[in-house]
């Protein structure tokens, strides 16, 4: 369980979050990042409300990435502020109406399905991001600054992710060639300079990748990505656990159908109360509002406010 500290100057928000079970002290931009330094269980709130938050808590912003401390933001506006966001690494921001989901982000998960995917950035901002995003939902993220690094990593890994404003998308297709990046791997290659992005990028890469993505794009992505993977991984142990495929009458059709369909073979089917499948379903219901909590986080990256 987190304590918190909001860093804003705005008191009234501390009341805010406290109606939602979110209790923080509130503390101005002088705060130091000492205190969640010494204390891996305080998480950082940062208030993006004001005008002009963003420039005036850059300093700190830098500090607690480059010591990769717990950090989310909250905000009403956040479309207005989505750029500089992204641009600091700060992937996870909950609107007012979304404060209860707070406490849950920080819950640990244990993942219905889990894997490694590796960054190829030397961004401090970026990998900060991208790894918030990766490790929520249960999966470990290993950052590299250059391909010939990530060549060198023997873990089994399911994705490389790589920053093409940063490694030439020549040495990529090169290494891919020689056979030096696991084909098995799925490649993920981004700009993190949306300007970067040039045709002949698309052409040199057309039998490696077939888009290179904007920086916000591969946010997106794996939050899409992952979300569908945990939360069909869970509902599909539900599905079979309660026995839901023998009969469709059970969920579309009335009681006096399901009666009139299984009458005394409800006896013969398998128990879905007893005390192994109960427990199971409250385990599975409480991971599913774990990464719904997750997912609330970065829901702001998929939305069009």
């Amino acid at each position: 369980m987190h304590s918190f500290v909001l860093v804003s100057n705005n008191t009234a928000q501390q009341s805010e979050l406290a109606k939602h079970s979110v209790i923080a002290e509130c503390t101005s931009e002088d705060f130091s990042v000492n205190v969640l330094k010494q204390n891996s269980d305080i998480a950082c709130i940062i208030d993006f409300n004001s005008s002009g938050m963003a420039v005036q808590y850059e300093s700190l912003i830098k500090e607690i990435v480059t010591a990769n401390l717990p950090c989310i933001g909250i905000c009403s506006e956040i479309q207005s502020l989505k750029k500089t966001l992204i641009r600091y690494g700060i992937t996870a921001v909950f609107r007012p109406s979304q404060y209860h989901y707070i406490p849950l982000f920080f819950k640990q998960y244990t993942p219905a399905i889990t894997g490694t995917i590796a960054l190829i950035d030397n961004n401090t901002f970026n990998t900060y991001g991208l790894s918030t995003v990766i490790q929520a939902f249960g999966y470990q993220a290993i950052v590299v600054d250059s391909l010939e690094a990530c060549c060198d990593i023997h873990n089994v890994m399911d994705m490389v992710c790589i920053n093409c404003s940063q490694v030439s998308t020549h040495e990529i297709a090169t290494k891919y060639v020689a056979g030096k990046l696991p084909k098995k791997n799925a490649l993920v290659l981004y700009k993190s300079e949306e300007s970067d992005i040039f045709i002949h990028d698309i052409i040199k890469l057309h039998r490696i990748a077939k888009v290179i993505y904007t920086l916000e794009e591969v946010y997106a992505l794996l939050v899409q990505l992952m979300f569908r993977q945990q939360l069909h991984s869970l509902l599909y142990s539900l599905y079979e656990t309660s026995d839901m495929q023998r009969s469709t009458t059970a969920y579309k059709g009335s009681l006096r159908q399901l009666y009139l369909e299984t009458g005394m073979e409800i006896f013969a089917l398998p128990a879905i109360t007893h005390t192994e499948a109960i427990e199971l379903f409250r385990d599975n219901t409480e991971r599913m509002h774990t990464i719904l909590a997750k997912a609330a986080g970065f829901s702001w990256l998929s939305d069009n406010e």
